[in-house]
C-alpha cells in the first residue's frame, strides 16, 4: 500500500526539523524517491546535508528568493505521479506507519472521500496516550501539514488555485472547492500526526516579536477573503461585516493591536477585484450542509 504514496514537503531553515521527519519516514520502510521536497531558499546547511544524507530524495530548489509554502506546495503536488499524496510540514510525521497504510485503505474504499485529514497533536513532545477512538467522520477543513489526497482530486483542483492567501485559508479555500466536486474530507481521531512545534517560539524566531501580530492580521484578510469568495449572496457582507466588528473589538480593543486590525482590513480591501473575478459561490443548500460539519 505504500508504494502507491508520494510525500511532499515544504522547508525553509529548519534543517534539524527535517532530518527528524526523514528519519521517521525512512524507519516506516518508505523509499528515498517516494519524497519530494522543496527548500524555498534556506540559507543553512539544508542542500548540502539533503544532498549528502539522502540523495534520491527529490529535492528542488527552485529560486534564491522565497516563494512561500503555498508555491511549494503547488509545485511538489505538481511532481506527484501516484494515486496518494502524503503532504506534511518539516517538523510533522505520522506516529505509526500502520496509520498511514489504514487512511489509503479508507481513501481507497470511499469514492467521494477525497482528503484523509490527520488528528493533529501540536506540540514539541510525543503523545503520552493515544486515543482509542475509530470513528470516521466528515470534517470541515484539512491542515496541510498531515493529510492525504487522492491524486485525482489535486488534479480536479488545479491544487491550491489562488496562492495569494494566507495561514489556513489555503486549506480552507481548497476545502470547500473540493466540497462543491463532492470530495469530503474525513478524519479519525486515533490516526494521528505529530506536529514538534511550538507556535510561540517559531512566530517569534521566524518575525520577530512582531511576528504574532503579522501572522494573525493575514489569517484575519484571508477568512475575510473566503467569506466573499465562497459564502452565499448576502450572508458574505453579513459575516464580512459581524467578523470586522468582532475582530476590531478583540484585537484591536482589547489586544491593543490597532496596526495589525488595519492591515488586515488594507490587504483585504486590495485583493477584492482578484477575488470578484474569481467568485466560486456556494448555494445556500450547499454552504448548510457545509457549515454544519465539525472542523475537527
Amino acid at each position: 500500500m505504500l508504494d502507491k504514496l508520494d510525500i511532499i514537503i515544504p522547508t525553509f531553515n529548519r534543517w534539524k526539523e527535517l532530518h527528524t521527519t526523514l528519519n521517521v519516514l525512512l524507519t516506516f520502510r518508505i523509499q528515498q524517491e517516494q519524497i519530494f521536497i522543496y527548500d524555498d531558499s534556506s540559507n543553512n546547511e539544508t542542500e548540502k546535508n539533503i544532498l549528502a544524507l539522502f540523495p534520491e530524495v527529490h529535492y528542488f530548489r527552485p529560486s534564491t528568493k522565497g516563494n512561500g509554502v503555498i508555491k511549494a506546495r503547488n509545485y511538489l503536488w505538481s511532481c506527484t505521479s501516484q494515486p496518494y499524496v502524503l503532504s506534511l510540514d518539516d517538523d510533522s510525521a505520522p506516529i505509526k506507519k500502520e496509520d498511514i497504510i489504514e487512511a489509503i485503505k479508507t481513501l481507497s474504499s470511499k469514492p467521494n472521500a477525497g482528503i484523509f485529514a490527520f488528528a493533529l497533536h501540536e506540540s514539541p513532545n510525543a503523545p503520552i496516550e493515544l486515543p482509542s477512538e475509530t470513528n470516521l467522520r466528515p470534517i470541515r477543513l484539512f491542515t496541510a501539514c498531515g493529510c492525504i489526497f487522492k491524486q485525482e482530486v489535486l488534479k480536479s483542483l488545479k491544487y491550491y488555485a489562488w496562492e495569494r492567501l494566507f495561514f489556513h485559508g489555503e486549506e480552507l479555500d481548497c476545502s470547500i472547492r473540493a466540497f462543491k466536486k463532492n470530495y469530503n474530507v474525513i478524519t479519525r481521531d486515533d490516526i494521528i500526526i505529530h506536529h514538534r512545534v511550538d507556535w510561540n517560539k517559531r512566530n517569534l524566531k521566524r518575525w520577530g516579536k512582531y511576528g504574532k501580530i503579522w501572522r494573525s492580521a493575514n489569517g484575519f484578510s484571508a477568512n475575510l477573503i473566503i467569506a466573499l469568495k465562497h459564502y452565499p449572496l448576502g450572508l458574505d457582507i453579513a459575516f464580512i461585516g459581524l467578523y470586522i466588528i468582532k475582530r476590531f473589538w478583540q484585537y484591536a480593543v482589547k489586544k491593543g493591536h490597532f496596526i495589525g486590525f488595519i492591515y488586515g482590513i488594507l490587504r483585504f480591501s486590495y485583493f477584492i477585484p482578484s477575488i470578484i473575478l474569481s467568485l466560486n459561490k456556494l448555494s445556500y443548500k450547499q454552504f448548510k450542509e457545509w457549515i454544519s460539519l465539525p472542523t475537527i
